[in-house]
């Protein structure tokens, strides 16, 4: 870890300035019980938390497109928090994002720094770009033999850490759990769905059999990684577990990226940003 090679102001200078942009390509095979055979091998570039503003520039998300498009991918989905603070930031974002070039589709959610500013405007920017973004919809997508189903819940704006309560996060995030409950009886039980959602909590709190797989962003891996301890800051109820990376939820399993861009600290230590690379496997 870096942590065992620089001490002090080198560290600290590290973390600042060089590994937020050390953007790094993770591979990752998931295995689908229900998927078809026939989608056996679909692979999917898997982008969040953009947050072009202050802090991440359009040249540093544009660097991560590169990276995405080298991989071929069939799909690409983007899990919100395109813009920090100042919503008017998307333009430059969505100049970028529309040189993906997935075989298929592009497609995204929203995020809760994108719900604080201008959803509309936002959502607009992106469609323009080419991305179908899925406000509590769902997008089926055909294949040889086989039909996808791609379903988009929006962030509801509210995290639950820092003292929240599960109370109060299953409160703000009722709507997002009742979206869920149309989407699944509006798509056909047999045919395989991917959940996309920025916050990974809530799908501990979805309706049994809602998707295969869930995909979802926002916690950054938590920005700072310590030796042995992990990230000592999780914006999650359910602490480290939802980080980064795929963990087996309660509902289905759930991929986590650590994000593109980052938040206030504007660090990172042991915790590089991320394009993530997913194939799915059948059986």
């Amino acid at each position: 870890m870096v942590t065992g090679a620089l001490t002090g102001p080198a560290l600290a200078g590290y973390a600042w300035c060089v590994e937020p942009g050390r953007l790094a390509v993770s591979v990752r095979d998931v295995r689908l019980p229900r998927l078809p055979q026939s989608l056996d091998g679909l692979t999917i570039a898997h982008l969040s938390d953009l947050h072009v503003g202050a802090f991440v520039s359009a040249d540093h998300v544009a660097r991560a497109v590169e990276l995405a498009n080298e991989l071929e991918p069939d799909l690409v989905v983007l899990t919100g928090d395109f813009v920090y603070r100042d919503p008017a930031r998307i333009h430059e974002g969505a100049v970028v994002l529309a040189e993906l070039r997935p075989r298929v589709a592009t497609v995204a959610v929203l995020g809760n720094h994108d719900v604080w500013t201008d959803p509309d405007l936002i959502t607009s920017a992106l469609g323009q770009a080419g991305v179908t973004v899925l406000r509590d919809e769902f997008l089926p997508l055909d294949f040889p033999g086989a039909r996808l189903w791609l379903m988009g819940l929006e962030d509801r704006g509210y995290s639950g850490h820092r003292g929240g309560s599960t109370e109060q996060f299953l409160y703000r995030w009722s709507g997002a759990v009742r979206a869920a409950e149309r989407l699944l009886r509006e798509t056909p039980a047999a045919e395989s769905r991917l959940l996309l959602v920025h916050n990974p909590d809530i799908t501990e709190f979805m309706p049994e059999g809602v998707a295969d797989l869930a995909l979802c962003g926002h916690t950054h891996g938590g920005q700072v990684r310590l030796p042995w301890l992990g990230p000592p800051v999780v914006p999650s109820l359910f602490g480290q577990r939802f980080a980064e990376g795929l963990v087996q939820g309660s509902q289905m399993p759930v991929h986590i990226t650590r994000g593109v861009g980052l938040t206030p600290p504007p660090v990172r230590l042991n915790c590089p940003p991320e394009v993530a690379f997913l194939r799915l496997h059948a059986g």
